[in-house]
């Protein structure tokens, strides 16, 4: 089911499956909630799944910032305010590359929120010197041929070689759900 909840000057969009114990899941820059899809098929049976789009991304709107750089700690007081939204008291937390830069300011922020967090494709680490070089060149890229261009080249990087070869449909469908995605989001 997808519901929506207000944070400050954006609709902010997420699916709900399942019941029992709350288990949100967040994607990465560039992705959608559809990045889970294999997983909610299959955790939707034992866990009450709660997979938004984050600010920008999806059917979620952008929130204006002034100008300023979209910080992880609003991003974390987004997924807060949709949690509460839906009355959970506790839940697991899964962040998928930015998604877990998320989890980790929603653990640091909201801890007593959370029964576990855990990382897929990202760290708690901050970001080495070559992590911000790479992202650099990503705005870059964006910025010269577009978002469009550059999820083409990022998000088949997000599999295995194998996977891909065998998947290639999926890979192009989480290109295509992409496009919304506008250099605006940096």
């Amino acid at each position: 089911m997808t519901k929506t909840v207000r944070y400050g000057d954006a609709i902010l969009a997420y699916h709900v499956y399942g019941s029992s114990i709350p288990l949100v899941s967040l994607h990465g820059f560039g992705d959608t909630n559809s990045i889970w899809k294999r997983q909610t098929e299959y955790l939707g049976s034992y866990c009450l799944l709660i997979i938004p789009d984050l600010p920008g991304f999806g059917e979620s709107e952008l929130l204006r910032t002034n100008g300023k750089n979209l910080e992880m700690e609003l991003l974390a007081d987004c997924i807060f305010s949709l949690i509460n939204n839906e009355n959970i008291k506790k839940c697991i937390m899964l962040g998928h590359s930015m998604g877990g830069y998320v989890t980790s300011s929603f653990a640091k922020k909201y801890p007593g929120k959370l029964i576990a967090f855990g990382f897929v494709h990202s760290t708690a680490f901050a970001d080495t010197d070559t992590k911000k070089q790479d992202r650099a060149r990503g705005i870059e890229a964006i910025n010269l041929t577009g978002s469009y261009a550059f999820l083409k080249k990022m998000i088949p990087g997000l599999f295995a070689d194998e996977f891909e070869k065998k998947n290639p449909a999926l890979v192009d469908a989480l290109i295509e759900d992409g496009k919304h995605f506008s250099k605006t989001n940096l």
